[in-house]
């Protein structure tokens, strides 16, 4: 008789929790915007946004000829790395989420030496936190000091 009630116990857990449990994962996989992105597609920033864009292995191709006939413009292919570089509308950003070929899709900073980055256009204001933004350090108390950092460059562009 115990057998049976610790039974019904254990299924009666398990069939009420797999719906919070297919719910978190579902969200985890449906977040390939990185931080800047995820925050201008929930504030429904339409500016244009030079990203790059990482796709499942030799979909490259199809991905950024689809960008191209949707009207955004394809900066780059770099196809070692299964991603293209585009400058694409902030409202595209939903729908390179829900696309199964897209793995991720970042915002396309450009960082100087001195940590100090330069504007994509005149009409972006937030480039000089965008890295610290996008990296997640907007409420950090750490300064960086004593910090060393290396970058390597890959050279695309």
């Amino acid at each position: 008789m115990m057998s049976r009630l610790s039974a019904v116990v254990v299924a009666s857990i398990t069939v009420l929790t797999l719906p919070v449990v297919n719910y978190a994962r579902g969200t985890d996989q449906h977040r390939k915007l990185d931080r800047v992105l995820r925050k201008a597609a929930e504030t429904g920033d339409d500016s244009p946004r030079r990203v790059i864009v990482r796709v499942r292995a030799g979909q490259a191709s199809e991905v950024a000829n689809r960008r191209k006939k949707h009207g955004d413009r394809v900066e780059s292919e770099h196809a070692r790395l299964n991603a293209f570089t585009a400058t694409i509308h902030g409202r595209d950003l939903a729908e390179l989420e829900g696309d199964p070929d897209v793995e991720g899709v970042s915002i396309d900073a450009v960082l100087t030496a001195d940590g100090a980055s330069e504007p994509l256009d005149d009409g972006d204001a937030n480039a000089e936190d965008l890295l610290i933004s996008a990296l997640g350090l907007t409420d950090t108390q750490y300064e960086g000091e004593k910090v060393g950092i290396a970058v390597i460059d890959s050279g695309l562009e």
